[in-house]
This record gives C-alpha cells, sequence and structure tokens, in this order.
C-alpha cells in the first residue's frame, strides 16, 4: 500500500508470493481502501522472469525465519543473514553504499502473532522438500490461537524477526 502510494495512479506495482491463501489476504487488504494500481502474482519470487522494465524493486519480509525456517533456509542454501549481507551484495553489483535501517516488531497483538504463523504456513512445501521437521510446532490449524494463549499468560510479547531495509540511489549514466 506505501508503494501504491508513491508511484501515483499512473504507477503500478506487482506483488509477487508464491502462497494462494496470502495472496488472498493482500487482495482482501487492498480492497478496503480501493487500491486499483496494486496487483499479485502467484510465483517463487526466484522464478520471475520479464522482459518488462522497472523502476524498482522492493522485498518486504522475504528473508525471515523462524527455527524450522532457518533451517529451512540452510538446506536449501539461503543466507538467512542476508539483510545485514546487503551492505557488501549493493557494491559488488554496482550500486552506491547503502543506506540502511534495521527494526524488529514486538507486540501482543493477533495480527503479528497471524503473521509469524502466515510464514509458516507458507513456507510449508518448501520445508517439506528439505525434511525439515515441524513436529515441535503441534497443528499448524492452531498456532497462532495457541501462540496468544502463551503470550496473555505470560504477560509478554513476541518478537518478529529483525526487518532490514536497505537503498541506494544509481546515479543517471550520462
Amino acid at each position: 500500500m506505501l508503494l501504491a502510494r508513491i508511484v501515483g495512479p499512473s504507477g503500478e506495482v506487482v506483488g509477487i508470493e508464491r502462497d494462494a491463501y496470502s495472496i488472498a489476504r493482500a487482495n482482501a487488504r487492498i480492497a478496503e481502501p480501493g487500491l486499483r494500481n496494486v496487483g499479485f502474482t502467484e510465483a517463487d519470487a526466484n522464478q520471475i522472469y520479464s522482459d518488462q522494465p522497472f523502476d524498482a524493486a522492493v522485498g518486504r519480509f522475504i528473508l525471515m525465519f523462524l527455527p524450522a525456517i532457518h533451517e529451512t533456509f540452510l538446506r536449501a542454501g539461503v543466507n538467512p543473514e542476508m539483510g545485514i549481507t546487503l551492505y557488501q551484495i549493493f557494491q559488488q553489483v554496482g550500486l552506491p553504499t547503502p543506506a540502511m535501517h534495521m527494526e524488529t516488531p514486538l507486540g501482543s497483538d493477533a495480527n503479528l502473532i497471524s503473521l509469524i504463523c502466515d510464514l509458516v504456513s507458507s513456507m510449508r512445501p518448501l520445508i517439506q522438500q528439505h525434511n525439515v521437521s515441524l513436529e515441535a510446532l503441534g497443528s499448524l490449524d492452531t498456532l497462532s490461537e495457541r501462540i496468544q494463549a502463551e503470550v496473555v499468560a505470560s504477560n509478554t510479547v513476541v518478537s518478529f524477526v529483525p526487518i532490514v531495509g536497505a537503498w541506494a540511489r544509481k546515479p543517471m549514466s550520462t
């Protein structure tokens, strides 16, 4: 939604997501404010190829991990510390040194807990492909409610993974 406001009504935002359930939730979120310049494509971000030009690429919540997800990432050859590594990668691909920001959402509300559970759910095919056990989590159908009950009973908060933002502006070539 932020990107839709940035590009304005003449611009277009296309979200890439491999989980149909997450796309349905995202479509519901953009319907409420009536955003007509946002759409979603069900695909693996590693498999996106287009001959259409674009002005920017933004990744959001694609590098997250919980213990099962961390193990899945390692088995799949993914760097779970990519956020910090972006500093070097920007420079390696010829971009200027990036400005960076990191924050870690904390809270006890159901929306934050739902994000954590949605992540596990959307990663399920990759988790199964790499034989990572989800047994310790119990039923994924009740995971959100169980986490919420534990947070309330403990009078505490849960944390989401640190979110790293990195940005740089490449000078226009003359």
